[in-house]
């Protein structure tokens, strides 16, 4: 190796390789300065930040979108994983906790509907759903009813899903702002050239596009594949990485970086969650991919229809079957075809 130095590379946490700025997110020009617009006006005006909804595949930077949007702000940032939560009140307990102007994240929203349908009621100044209270809970002295507990804090929402009709779902109506992610291998050669550069590392061209073809095709997340190459580096001393080293590093590497389990997601075109993987309407970025409350669509879905429909049927049949008895009670026989 050409370039080598003194010692071996000290690597910030995956937590210190995001984005530090939204100005940094080369990979989405068009979407980092919607949301630099959004957080001016926020500051400038000492408004809330508007409640946003970020959809977009696996690994497009959702979550590091609003943990850089809540670094901007200067806000406290608040994490919530739905699938974790118990039930509406460990929900509304976190709520109650959560301090003014502070960002809540909460990730993976896809399948979590009851979750999205609480943040509705959060985002009109309301509560969350109460669990039924048993009589016994009501007078004993300790407890406290929901109706009694003072209203959240002003906050931000911003939610992350994969599926990419989250939009059309009346249950997303809180979102303010909806911005779509992708993952492509132009994109994410831009993340790990970023990511490789804050720890010293400069990567070729080829390099790059072999790193983020890999990222890409394999469905490793882009960040512990940077910070994976960058320590590789280190430990060989390397300033630069070119197309060789890189097919070495991944040669090397390849087996502890690849999950199965995402693997096999990928090639089979199916997310974790069953539904349609969210892509964006262009390979860029663009500013159209904003849209406002107003304007979505929030029409049933194909499985409302389908219930819907199953449901007429049901009632049509126990009409039937009940005029049918009525008819045999009244004249002692059932009535001829």
């Amino acid at each position: 190796m050409a370039n080598q130095r003194s010692g071996p590379v000290q690597l910030p946490s995956l937590l210190e390789l995001q984005a530090p700025t939204l100005n940094h997110m080369s990979e989405a020009p068009g979407l980092a300065a919607t949301l630099a617009r959004a957080v001016q006006a926020s500051l400038e005006t000492g408004q809330r930040f508007p409640h946003l909804l970020l959809i977009g595949p696996a690994d497009s930077g959702k979550q590091t979108i609003a943990a850089t949007v809540a670094r901007e702000l200067g806000a406290p940032l608040v994490c919530i994983n739905p699938a974790s939560l118990q039930g509406p009140d460990e929900l509304h307990d976190i709520l109650m906790k959560v301090p003014r102007g502070a960002v809540v994240l909460v990730g993976n929203l896809e399948g979590q509907w009851a979750i999205s349908s609480d943040l509705c009621r959060v985002a009109q100044g309301d509560r969350v759903r109460k669990m039924p209270t048993p009589p016994w809970a009501l007078s004993g002295e300790g407890w406290k009813r929901r109706d009694a507990d003072e209203p959240y804090c002003q906050f931000t929402i911003i939610a992350t899903t994969r599926d990419i009709d989250a939009e059309r779902y009346g249950c997303t109506a809180w979102a303010e702002l909806v911005l779509y992610t992708t993952r492509s291998a132009s994109t994410e050669s831009l993340r790990i050239d970023r990511t490789l550069r804050r720890v010293g590392l400069a990567p070729d061209t080829e390099a790059l596009a072999k790193l983020a073809e890999f990222a890409v095709n394999s469905g490793v997340r882009t960040l512990r594949l940077a910070r994976s190459i960058a320590l590789w580096a280190g430990e060989r001393n390397a300033t630069t990485l070119n197309a060789e080293l890189a097919t070495v590093a991944l040669g090397e590497l390849s087996d502890q970086l690849v999950e199965p389990a995402r693997l096999v997601r990928l090639r089979s075109g199916k997310p974790a969650n069953g539904r349609k993987s969210a892509t964006s309407p262009t390979d860029g970025w663009s500013d159209d991919s904003a849209t406002d409350t107003a304007s979505r669509e929030t029409g049933p879905t194909t499985k409302q229809l389908l219930a819907a429909s199953v449901l007429v049927v049901a009632i049509l049949a126990s009409a039937m079957f009940l005029a049918m008895g009525t008819y045999h009670l009244i004249f002692g026989r059932l009535p001829s075809p």
